[in-house]
C-alpha cells in the first residue's frame, strides 16, 4: 500500500459528523463500531486508525461489539496480521 495522510481531511470533515453519529447513538442506546484509517506509512509507523465504539444498548451491554477493536487491530482492515508495535497506533480510539 502507498503512504497516505489523511488526518486533516478525517479532523475536519468526518470527525465532526461521528461526533454527531456518536451523540445520537449515546442518545438512544444504539450499539455501534466504525473505524477509519486515515493514514499509512510505508517508511514508519505504519496504519493510523480513528475508532469509536458504543456497546450500549436499550437491552444491556452489547458484548459481541466488544471484541471488534481487537479483532482490528490484529487483522487490520485489510486483513493482514499486524505486529504488537501496530496495534498500539489505535491510540484515537473513543470507546465508551
Amino acid at each position: 500500500m502507498n503512504s497516505f495522510d489523511l488526518e486533516k481531511v478525517y479532523d475536519s470533515q468526518i470527525d465532526p459528523l461521528v461526533t454527531q453519529i456518536i451523540e445520537i447513538c449515546k442518545t438512544h442506546k444504539i450499539p455501534m463500531f466504525a473505524t477509519f484509517q486515515y493514514e499509512h506509512d510505508d517508511a514508519g509507523e505504519g496504519p493510523g486508525y480513528c475508532t469509536t465504539l458504543l456497546s450500549e444498548s436499550p437491552g444491556g451491554v452489547n458484548e459481541a461489539l466488544r471484541g471488534f477493536p481487537e479483532v482490528l487491530c490484529r487483522t487490520g482492515v485489510d486483513g493482514t496480521l499486524h505486529p504488537p508495535a501496530l496495534i498500539m497506533r489505535v491510540s484515537k480510539a473513543k470507546q465508551t
